[in-house]
């Protein structure tokens, strides 16, 4: 166990890896992510994300879209292209909570995945419009993040700057550096 109270298995072992098997997922594990993504909670329940699959070869169109630093994702056999619908109003005062709503449902995914044995790793390292164009998304959408989604596979097919990444200790702050408990009033 990686942290100091028990919590969750999925989330004590969720790790953004770099390695992938060259191995499909099956139908029905993507039909759980699906259903996790789509069951996240959601500003007045607008559910503002769209997820769009690549898999198969397709994924060989993202050799021009991530940046080189992220070309290790073009093994894993899904990349999920996220996307926010900016044509919504979730708005409070001065915050967006479309962003937020997506956040949600990526963590709910990617906690579905790590139950379905499965790795996921999120990346913001991607040409914009370049991926808009390829993936031919309408105006009102706008790419949030890309995820490399698979069976974890052997760091010994890494370069060797990805690989020494790949090795770092999984480390978080303390406790103490993230929550301030207020006292009473």
């Amino acid at each position: 166990m990686n942290t100091d109270k028990p919590i969750l298995k999925e989330l004590n072992q969720r790790k953004s890896v770099r390695a992938f098997l060259e191995k499909e997922i099956e139908p029905e594990k993507l039909d759980t992510l699906w259903e996790a993504a789509r069951w996240a909670p959601s500003f007045s329940n607008k559910q503002d994300w769209r997820y769009y699959a690549t898999i198969g070869q397709a994924r060989k169109k993202f050799t021009d879209i991530l940046n080189a630093g992220n070309h290790w994702a073009l093994k894993a056999p899904l990349l999920l292209t996220v996307t926010r619908d900016i044509s919504s109003e979730s708005k409070t005062e001065s915050r967006e909570y479309g962003t937020y709503d997506v956040a949600l449902s990526v963590m709910s995914l990617v906690i579905e995945a790590e139950h379905q044995g499965l790795r996921a790793h999120q990346m913001a390292g991607f040409k914009e419009k370049e991926l808009i164009r390829v993936l031919k998304m309408p105006p009102q959408e706008t790419p949030v993040v890309i995820i490399a989604i698979g069976y974890e596979g052997s760091t010994e097919d890494l370069d060797p700057i990805t690989k020494e990444k790949e090795m770092r200790p999984r480390i978080r702050k303390s406790i103490k550096e993230i929550v301030k408990i207020l006292p009473s009033i």
